[in-house]
């Protein structure tokens, strides 16, 4: 269900946005970014408003972001590169968190009203970067990087072995091959 009115907001859903909104605020990605925290309250309250679909850059700027009056949106792109960072922060809070039924808040690209949307099951487990669209497991960094120098000291240890044997099996067959015979120290001991 995709909500972007006032009108068409259930009131038993104005508990979960809420609950949603602080969950969010509670995060690390926006614990540290308050001008974010800002911007996504106020289209959050324009969008319940009934008002989503009249956010323009200029009323962002003045209104949700604290510019001047004297702003002039077509000159300054600020609104519209907040709100790309915002969309940004939205989807990293969302993947970091995993997934989780409840509301789940969007910006879609090209709008500025939000999008409630009731996340009923859960995303599969295998989910795609929005930057590359590549798709990744949900396994921790941290994995991957203790994962990643396993397989490094894996390969390290196997090249390391063959060179030990095959450099001493070389050398032994090198030495029966070479054209100077070896002679037994105590013959060179008698000359």
């Amino acid at each position: 269900m995709s909500i972007t009115e006032a009108s068409s907001v259930d009131i038993a859903s104005a508990p979960a946005i809420e609950a949603e909104i602080a969950r969010l605020f509670a995060a690390p990605q926006f614990a540290r970014a308050p001008v974010m925290r800002r911007l996504l309250t106020y289209l959050i309250d324009q969008t319940l408003a009934g008002n989503g679909t009249r956010l323009k850059a200029y009323t962002i700027a003045v209104d949700g972001l604290g510019r001047d009056p004297d702003f002039d949106a077509k000159q300054d792109s600020y609104p519209r590169v907040q709100v790309g960072r915002l969309r940004q922060l939205l989807d990293d809070a969302y993947a970091k968190a995993g997934s989780r039924a409840g509301v789940r808040i969007q910006i879609p690209k090209g709008a500025y009203a939000v999008e409630f949307e009731q996340a009923d099951e859960a995303p599969e487990q295998i989910d795609h970067d929005a930057r590359t669209g590549v798709a990744r497991a949900d396994m921790p960094i941290r994995q991957w990087i203790v994962m990643a120098a396993i397989a490094v000291a894996a390969a390290f240890i196997a090249v390391a072995t063959v060179h030990a044997l095959g450099g001493a099996a070389g050398a032994s067959a090198d030495r029966a091959n070479s054209p100077v015979s070896a002679k037994p120290a105590a013959d060179m001991a008698s000359r």
